[in-house]
Protein backbone atom coordinates (compact mmCIF):
# COMPACT_ATOMS: atom_id res chain seq x y z
CA UNK A 1 0.00 0.00 0.00
CA UNK A 2 2.65 2.43 1.16
CA UNK A 3 5.12 1.57 -2.36
CA UNK A 4 1.70 2.39 -4.13
CA UNK A 5 0.90 5.84 -2.94
CA UNK A 6 4.51 6.58 -3.06
CA UNK A 7 4.62 6.30 -6.56
CA UNK A 8 1.10 7.98 -7.17
CA UNK A 9 1.12 10.75 -4.87
CA UNK A 10 5.42 11.43 -4.29
CA UNK A 11 5.82 13.45 -1.28
CA UNK A 12 2.42 13.67 -0.41
CA UNK A 13 2.20 10.02 0.37
CA UNK A 14 2.70 10.11 4.20
CA UNK A 15 0.27 13.14 4.54
CA UNK A 16 -2.59 11.71 2.60
CA UNK A 17 -2.14 8.43 4.22
CA UNK A 18 -2.91 9.98 7.85
CA UNK A 19 -5.50 11.64 6.56
CA UNK A 20 -7.54 8.87 4.82
CA UNK A 21 -8.71 6.15 6.55
CA UNK A 22 -9.27 3.14 4.59
CA UNK A 23 -11.25 -0.45 5.52
CA UNK A 24 -8.97 -3.53 5.14
CA UNK A 25 -10.35 -5.10 2.15
CA UNK A 26 -9.68 -1.83 -0.08
CA UNK A 27 -5.82 -1.70 0.96
CA UNK A 28 -5.19 -3.20 -2.45
CA UNK A 29 -7.40 -1.14 -4.45
CA UNK A 30 -6.23 2.31 -2.55
CA UNK A 31 -9.69 3.71 -2.48
CA UNK A 32 -10.76 6.31 -0.84
CA UNK A 33 -11.03 10.15 -1.25
CA UNK A 34 -9.25 11.28 -4.33
CA UNK A 35 -6.82 14.09 -4.24
CA UNK A 36 -7.76 17.50 -3.39
CA UNK A 37 -11.22 16.07 -1.72
CA UNK A 38 -11.73 16.49 2.18
CA UNK A 39 -13.68 13.48 3.78
CA UNK A 40 -16.40 14.12 6.53
CA UNK A 41 -18.05 10.99 7.68
CA UNK A 42 -18.60 8.92 4.45
CA UNK A 43 -18.00 11.24 1.83
CA UNK A 44 -15.61 13.40 0.04
CA UNK A 45 -16.15 16.96 -0.87
CA UNK A 46 -14.44 20.07 -3.40
CA UNK A 47 -15.46 23.38 -3.47
CA UNK A 48 -15.08 24.61 -7.14
CA UNK A 49 -15.19 28.07 -8.24
CA UNK A 50 -16.01 28.91 -11.90
CA UNK A 51 -17.24 32.54 -13.15
CA UNK A 52 -21.02 32.69 -13.41
CA UNK A 53 -21.68 28.98 -12.82
CA UNK A 54 -25.27 28.23 -13.28
CA UNK A 55 -26.43 24.97 -11.22
CA UNK A 56 -27.08 22.85 -14.05
CA UNK A 57 -23.77 23.34 -15.14
CA UNK A 58 -22.60 22.91 -11.84
CA UNK A 59 -24.36 19.54 -11.08
CA UNK A 60 -22.82 18.31 -14.59
CA UNK A 61 -19.30 19.48 -14.08
CA UNK A 62 -19.88 17.18 -10.29
CA UNK A 63 -21.54 13.87 -12.11
CA UNK A 64 -17.83 13.93 -13.67
CA UNK A 65 -16.53 12.63 -10.86
CA UNK A 66 -17.06 9.02 -9.73
CA UNK A 67 -16.23 6.35 -6.77
CA UNK A 68 -12.40 5.71 -7.78
CA UNK A 69 -12.49 2.28 -6.94
CA UNK A 70 -15.79 1.60 -9.24
CA UNK A 71 -16.03 -0.23 -12.46
CA UNK A 72 -19.38 1.16 -13.42
CA UNK A 73 -20.91 4.42 -13.31
CA UNK A 74 -24.19 4.44 -11.84
CA UNK A 75 -26.26 8.02 -10.11
CA UNK A 76 -24.68 6.11 -6.71
CA UNK A 77 -21.14 6.44 -6.89
CA UNK A 78 -21.32 9.29 -8.96
CA UNK A 79 -20.51 13.16 -7.88
CA UNK A 80 -23.50 15.58 -7.01
CA UNK A 81 -23.66 18.90 -5.87
CA UNK A 82 -23.54 18.42 -1.70
CA UNK A 83 -26.41 17.25 -0.24
CA UNK A 84 -26.59 18.23 3.61
CA UNK A 85 -28.35 16.02 6.07
CA UNK A 86 -27.27 16.91 9.51
CA UNK A 87 -26.32 20.21 11.35
CA UNK A 88 -22.95 18.63 11.71
CA UNK A 89 -22.41 18.08 7.91
CA UNK A 90 -23.55 21.88 7.45
CA UNK A 91 -21.14 23.12 9.90
CA UNK A 92 -18.15 20.91 7.77
CA UNK A 93 -19.19 22.70 4.66
CA UNK A 94 -19.14 26.15 6.41
CA UNK A 95 -15.45 25.71 7.26
CA UNK A 96 -14.75 24.37 4.36
CA UNK A 97 -16.36 26.82 2.34
CA UNK A 98 -14.28 29.08 4.57
CA UNK A 99 -11.02 27.46 4.32
CA UNK A 100 -10.64 27.11 0.91
CA UNK A 101 -12.70 30.35 -0.67
CA UNK A 102 -11.25 32.86 -2.64
CA UNK A 103 -10.61 35.33 -0.09
CA UNK A 104 -11.90 38.84 -2.01
CA UNK A 105 -13.99 41.32 -0.11
CA UNK A 106 -17.78 39.98 -0.38
CA UNK A 107 -20.21 41.11 1.08
CA UNK A 108 -22.65 38.07 0.05
CA UNK A 109 -21.16 34.68 -0.93
CA UNK A 110 -23.11 32.40 -2.52
CA UNK A 111 -22.49 28.35 -3.30
CA UNK A 112 -24.96 25.89 -4.94
CA UNK A 113 -25.91 22.95 -3.41
CA UNK A 114 -27.57 19.78 -4.82
CA UNK A 115 -31.22 20.88 -3.79
CA UNK A 116 -33.89 22.04 -6.28
CA UNK A 117 -38.02 22.08 -6.83
CA UNK A 118 -37.35 22.09 -10.72
CA UNK A 119 -39.59 19.26 -10.98
CA UNK A 120 -42.35 20.20 -8.87
CA UNK A 121 -42.67 23.39 -7.41
CA UNK A 122 -42.29 23.41 -3.60
CA UNK A 123 -41.15 19.85 -3.53
CA UNK A 124 -37.39 19.70 -2.75
CA UNK A 125 -35.08 17.17 -3.45
CA UNK A 126 -31.09 16.23 -3.61
CA UNK A 127 -29.77 15.59 -6.39
CA UNK A 128 -28.50 12.53 -5.27
CA UNK A 129 -31.19 11.31 -5.11
CA UNK A 130 -31.22 11.17 -1.36
CA UNK A 131 -33.92 12.07 1.21
CA UNK A 132 -34.42 16.07 2.94
CA UNK A 133 -33.84 15.19 6.00
CA UNK A 134 -32.38 18.33 7.23
CA UNK A 135 -32.85 21.90 6.14
CA UNK A 136 -31.23 25.31 6.98
CA UNK A 137 -33.38 28.20 4.99
CA UNK A 138 -32.87 31.30 5.97
CA UNK A 139 -35.74 33.60 7.12
CA UNK A 140 -38.38 34.11 4.80
CA UNK A 141 -36.69 31.39 2.44
CA UNK A 142 -37.91 29.29 -0.18
CA UNK A 143 -39.66 32.24 -1.11
CA UNK A 144 -39.77 31.46 -5.47
CA UNK A 145 -39.39 35.29 -5.95
CA UNK A 146 -40.80 36.33 -9.07
CA UNK A 147 -41.85 32.42 -9.25
CA UNK A 148 -38.77 30.81 -10.95
CA UNK A 149 -36.06 30.18 -8.09
CA UNK A 150 -35.98 26.67 -7.94
CA UNK A 151 -32.32 25.95 -6.55
CA UNK A 152 -30.79 26.46 -3.55
CA UNK A 153 -27.82 28.39 -2.83
CA UNK A 154 -25.31 28.25 0.41
CA UNK A 155 -24.82 31.63 1.53
CA UNK A 156 -23.20 34.18 4.04
CA UNK A 157 -24.39 37.32 4.49
CA UNK A 158 -23.17 39.14 7.50
CA UNK A 159 -27.06 39.70 9.00
CA UNK A 160 -28.40 35.81 8.42
CA UNK A 161 -25.07 33.17 8.43
CA UNK A 162 -24.86 30.14 6.71
CA UNK A 163 -28.02 29.76 5.47
CA UNK A 164 -29.86 28.46 2.08
CA UNK A 165 -31.92 30.49 -0.43
CA UNK A 166 -33.73 29.48 -2.93
CA UNK A 167 -32.49 31.76 -6.23
CA UNK A 168 -32.83 31.04 -10.47
CA UNK A 169 -31.16 28.12 -11.49
CA UNK A 170 -29.18 30.43 -14.15
CA UNK A 171 -26.73 32.99 -14.37
CA UNK A 172 -29.28 36.03 -14.48
CA UNK A 173 -30.35 36.07 -10.63
CA UNK A 174 -29.81 38.98 -8.34
CA UNK A 175 -26.57 37.04 -6.96
CA UNK A 176 -23.70 36.08 -9.19
CA UNK A 177 -23.27 32.76 -8.02
CA UNK A 178 -19.59 31.48 -8.78
CA UNK A 179 -18.76 28.69 -6.79
CA UNK A 180 -19.92 25.47 -5.94
CA UNK A 181 -19.32 22.27 -3.87
CA UNK A 182 -19.44 18.40 -5.19
CA UNK A 183 -19.92 15.63 -2.80
CA UNK A 184 -18.80 12.00 -4.05
CA UNK A 185 -19.15 8.98 -1.79
CA UNK A 186 -16.16 7.35 -0.32
CA UNK A 187 -15.22 3.89 -0.15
Amino acid sequence: MANLKSVLFGGLAITAALLVTLPPSSEASACGCPPFWTPFGDNCYRFFTFKNVTWDAAEMHCRGFSVPCSETRTLLNLGHLTSIHSQEEHDFLTVLYETTRNKRVSLFGTVWIGLTDQDVEGAWRWSDGSDVTFTSWGSSQPNSHGGNQDCASFALKTDIGYNWNDLDCGIENEFTVESFICKLPRW
